[in-house]
């Protein structure tokens, strides 16, 4: 069996732990016996977690790591996409047996997730263009503010921010700080 722990977040702290190092041990007991484990986890104590659970039940961790191929395929997408999920896409592929150009196309040919960020440009010629960025799919504070982050980077200069937030009451002391 194959697992994949995408990443480990502040998120759901009342059903998985306050700290990243507890909601890491929560997702764990996902780890398959004698399976494999594929994460784009960059923190080190969280992966010697995953590494530590991972021999415990006789799996392999492979931290899937970016490329070459997955900085080229991300630019293609045409909704944000996060090149470390391209990056454990391809090695879920590799370990399938299945060639990297072919999971590539698969990829770019999917229908993305309803609720995925895209830019969308508005235009009005009584009004100045605006550009509606739903970030509906988004679960966690981190990824929240590194999308928000990328998309500002993509919108004109000067563009003016307005920020619709329905949020769950566990997160609502992240608003002050993040925006």
């Amino acid at each position: 069996p194959i697992c994949i722990i995408t990443n480990v977040r502040l998120d759901h702290q009342e059903d998985m732990g306050d700290t990243v190092e507890d909601i890491a041990a929560s997702l764990c007991s996902t780890v398959p016996v004698d399976g494999t484990v594929i994460t784009g986890e960059r923190n080190p104590k969280v992966v010697d977690i995953l590494r530590e659970k991972c021999q415990a039940r006789g799996a392999t961790l492979i931290v899937a790591e970016e490329s070459e191929t997955s900085r080229a395929l991300v630019d293609q997408f045409d909704y944000q996409q996060f090149e470390e999920n391209v990056a454990i896409a391809l090695a879920v592929a590799e370990l399938l047996g299945i060639d990297s150009a072919t999971a590539c196309r698969g990829m770019l040919s999917a229908a993305p997730d309803p609720g995925t960020t895209r830019v969308t440009r508005i235009s009005d010629s009584q009004q100045p263009d605006l550009f509606w960025v739903p970030m509906f799919a988004i679960n966690d504070w981190e990824s929240t503010v590194r999308v928000f982050e990328d998309v500002q980077q993509g919108l004109p200069e000067g563009c003016r921010n307005v920020i619709a937030l329905n949020n769950r009451a566990d997160r609502s002391h992240h608003v002050a700080v993040v925006f």
